[in-house]
């Protein structure tokens, strides 16, 4: 079993460059700072070239909405609330999720440098995209990395009827020779951005993704919206989705993820989610090429494993997402029409042209 891009073949590819620009020229137009805006433009277009659309371009008209509604502060003081020698704890100032997760992961890799380790949680904070993004600036920089986030109510804990834990994704990375390895996972089946992508695409879902406002699987993407995404692995899944809400909104002081505002569903208030970035710095406990040698072998190994009926090969966490971004850095960004229609009405709204 090869995996492979699987975007819709309706699709009108974009370059990656021309995508970015329109997606900070809509947020600079929104009032955002040019340096935020350039910074959530980037991840925007990241998280597709990825292959995470979920998490992608197809945000860009919430965002912008978000925005406008003032429930997101596009002119965010974000700080340092309190500090020790390897740890603080950031105030996001309400403003947006990558910025505001950009900075908390400098400060993590800056601590991790001076310290060893660096630990930096943000409360008072929106959305911050594709977990990936902020373990792949500490791969960067020679750490091992931890990501994680808590998020407004979507999944059906293992044993109840009713959405209350988020999908509370976690993202671990670890420099390589070649590209770095990421395991970026959420804590239910699937993100529950997939159901709203298939909503939007008037799609089915799987019914082993979610459950519908009657406890029961529903392929409906609208009733799986209404009721919510099934944990991982069951119980195993629930129970991580538990921990990484206690590492996030209960260790910051922020609002729990039962209380905080949808991203897509509730434009009245602000998210208030909370994040957690832990970086380690290789070198302060082994040679940083003699681990990466280690880890390639390592990974050598797996590779050249026999092979299950069905595979082509043995895939590695992040594999499949750096050859998407081969791919579409070198023949722009696949979007569906869709998403393309959104994107049309916004640059209708807004008097910022997209050229397809």
């Amino acid at each position: 079993m090869s995996l492979t891009d699987d975007a819709p073949a309706a699709t009108t590819r974009i370059p990656a460059a021309r995508l970015e620009q329109f997606a900070r020229d809509v947020l600079m137009h929104e009032g955002i700072p040019p340096k935020h805006a350039a910074q959530s433009a980037r991840h925007l277009v990241l998280c597709d070239l990825r292959g995470v659309e979920t998490h992608g371009i197809t945000r860009l008209s919430a965002l912008a909405q978000r925005i406008r509604n003032g429930v997101v502060n596009a002119n965010a003081h974000i700080h340092v609330e309190r500090q020790r020698a390897a740890s603080a704890l950031v105030d996001g100032d309400n403003g947006l999720g990558v910025p505001v997760s950009t900075y908390a992961t400098q400060l993590a890799i800056q601590f991790a440098r001076e310290q060893g380790i660096g630990t930096v949680g943000v409360r008072n904070s929106n959305h911050f995209g594709m977990a990936a993004d902020y373990a792949l600036q500490m791969a960067a920089a020679g750490c091992l990395g931890i990501v994680t986030t808590n998020s407004s109510p979507a999944m059906v804990p293992w044993g109840a009827a009713r959405k209350f834990l988020g999908t509370n994704p976690i993202c671990f990375g670890a420099p390589t020779h070649e590209a770095p390895l990421i395991l970026d996972m959420a804590t239910s089946v699937v993100a529950m951005g997939h159901v709203v992508l298939a909503e939007k695409r008037g799609q089915p879902i799987p019914d082993s993704w979610a459950v519908g406002p009657d406890g029961l699987p529903t392929t409906d993407p609208t009733l799986a919206r209404q009721g919510g995404a099934r944990p991982l692995a069951d119980y195993k899944g629930s129970g991580l989705a538990l921990m990484i809400e206690i590492f996030t909104s209960l260790l910051t002081g922020a609002t729990l993820g039962v209380h905080a505002a949808g991203f897509f569903s509730d434009m009245s208030r602000p998210a208030d989610v909370a994040h957690l970035f832990l970086a380690i710095d290789i070198a302060a406990f082994v040679d940083l090429t003699s681990f990466k040698e280690r880890l390639a072998a390592l990974l050598t190994e797996m590779r050249e494993l026999p092979l299950a009926p069905g595979f082509d090969r043995v895939t590695l966490p992040g594999e499949i997402e750096a050859e998407h971004m081969s791919d579409r850095t070198a023949n722009g960004v696949p979007i569906d029409p869709a998403v393309l229609a959104d994107l049309q009405q916004l640059s209708a709204q807004t008097e910022v042209p997209l050229t397809v």
